[in-house]
């Protein structure tokens, strides 16, 4: 509990400092320490979890979202050390911090079957985190892409304008995670498809998963689809990016609050 707490009071100073560091680049470093302080605290957490708990409790939605949460976090640090885009921060821990917030407070943990434990059952669960993950940092790239073009459009280049990366760049992110984020998820959705008879408490229960991850399968594969064919704009990209999201956060949380008990809740 003591780590949870950690975490959360680390995700929510660091996103409230992250902004204020746009105005005033003073709360810049401690921004970074009350990010890093988080993110330290959920390793440990996440660390306490995998030894006392093992796999079996990664699977339900809170501690998959932690995971997901950790990942995004960390490959926001990349692009902001490779590519020095310290503004993204602001953008990153207030998504974050919702979501770690909404994973502790409305989530179920769902018990695990130990017959559904298995090396597909990790792969399924690997390949569903990366691209939550991809899907999670599309959707920052996505409010980011909004946020500069609505100050370009209304004409007044203001503070985001001119401290975030170019409208080019942040589409090209938005498109890439996107793609990938959907490629990893196909192999997820066909699991899910043809792996699940007869492990679920309730058969409805097993349709209505298959409905939810069918449902991010599709919109995210037809946001690529567009990419790929070259119609749409960044604006409809990153729109999309938004939108799909919600189809993630539906699966994870409205299923599971319907479903208490099967073993991929949070898939």
């Amino acid at each position: 509990m003591f780590l949870i707490v950690l975490t959360s009071c680390g995700y929510v100073s660091a996103s409230v400092l992250a902004v204020a560091q746009l105005y005033d680049g003073r709360y810049r470093r401690w921004s970074y320490l009350g990010g890093g302080a988080g993110l330290v605290s959920e390793t440990l957490w996440l660390i306490r979890q995998g030894a006392f708990e093992g796999f079996r409790a990664m699977m339900a939605v809170p501690d998959w979202v932690g995971v997901v949460v950790w990942g995004a976090l960390m490959v926001s640090v990349w692009f902001v050390r490779a590519k020095k885009w310290v503004p993204m921060l602001a953008f990153v821990y207030s998504t974050v911090s919702v979501l770690w917030l909404l994973s502790q407070l409305l989530s179920h943990r769902a018990l695990i079957v130990p017959a559904f434990i298995s090396p597909l059952a990790v792969g399924v669960w690997s390949s569903a985190s990366v691209s939550a993950v991809c899907f999670l940092l599309a959707l920052v790239f996505g409010i980011m892409y909004l946020e500069k073009e609505r100050e370009l459009r209304h004409k007044r280049a203001r503070l985001f304008y001119y401290q975030l990366p170019a409208l080019g760049e942040l589409d090209r992110w938005a498109g890439r995670f996107v793609g990938l984020g959907w490629l990893l998820y196909t192999p997820v959705w066909l699991a899910l498809l043809f792996l699940t008879h007869g492990v679920s408490q309730a058969l409805w229960c097993t349709r209505a998963r298959q409905v939810g991850a069918t449902l991010i399968w599709l919109v995210y594969g037809l946001a690529a689809m567009m990419r790929v064919l070259g119609r749409g704009d960044g604006h409809g990209m990153a729109r999309g990016a938004m939108w799909a999201f919600l189809s993630v956060l539906l699966n994870a949380w409205g299923i599971d609050s319907i479903c208490v008990g099967p073993p991929h809740a949070a898939l």
